[in-house]
């Protein structure tokens, strides 16, 4: 990265946001990881002991309409900053239309997201032992909190949005490395 025509105080003011964010996605990390864990260690599988992966699927699928809920959101946002702005509702973005280059800014981080949150929901439950499966409700639950947070933050900045991207983006992928990782041990096995 080239910080060619940057000032000293613009690239100081840039490393400052930068620890910020840092230390917000290090929070949402460690958040998503104990209350998985918490959670985990407290509710029951939703998943009886010895059922098919057809049952735990059929058990578990639902739940990806709860990571639909922010998806949902974002979409009405949209929709609703169109309708009441003349200008938008023609798809002409204005300046003074902050709030839906914000709410389309959020429909379309929360598209990604709950693409992988699905993907890493639906891998998990494949792959993982069925006393391990309440980590998917328990995931679908906090990727709702967590894009809150981030829709929260949003108009603040990368640093006040940042524990609610890293809540809802990690446990994606540590959803997905575990999948893969239990799918590689199934194959040596």
């Amino acid at each position: 990265m080239s910080n060619k025509g940057l000032g000293e105080s613009d690239i100081s003011a840039f490393a400052g946001t930068q620890r910020g964010v840092a230390a917000g996605m290090a929070a949402g990390l460690l958040a998503s990881l104990a209350f998985v864990t918490l959670g985990v260690a407290i509710l029951p599988s939703p998943v009886p002991e010895g059922a098919t992966a057809a049952d735990a699927l059929s058990a578990i699928l639902p739940w990806l309409a709860v990571l639909a809920l922010p998806l949902t959101g974002g979409v009405a946002a949209v929709a609703a900053q169109r309708f009441f702005d003349p200008a938008a509702m023609e798809v002409r973005e204005t300046e003074e239309n902050r709030r839906l280059t914000d709410a389309k800014a959020f429909l379309q981080n929360t598209v990604e997201q709950t693409l992988m949150a699905s993907l890493s929901s639906v891998a998990l439950t494949a792959s993982l032992p069925h006393r391990w499966l309440a980590v998917v409700p328990l995931l679908a639950v906090w990727f709702v909190f967590a894009r809150i947070a981030f829709r929260i933050g949003q108009p603040r900045g990368a640093v006040a949005r940042s524990f609610g991207f890293a809540a809802s983006f990690y446990p994606s992928i540590l959803g997905l490395l575990a999948a893969i990782l239990s799918m590689v041990a199934s194959a040596m096995s």
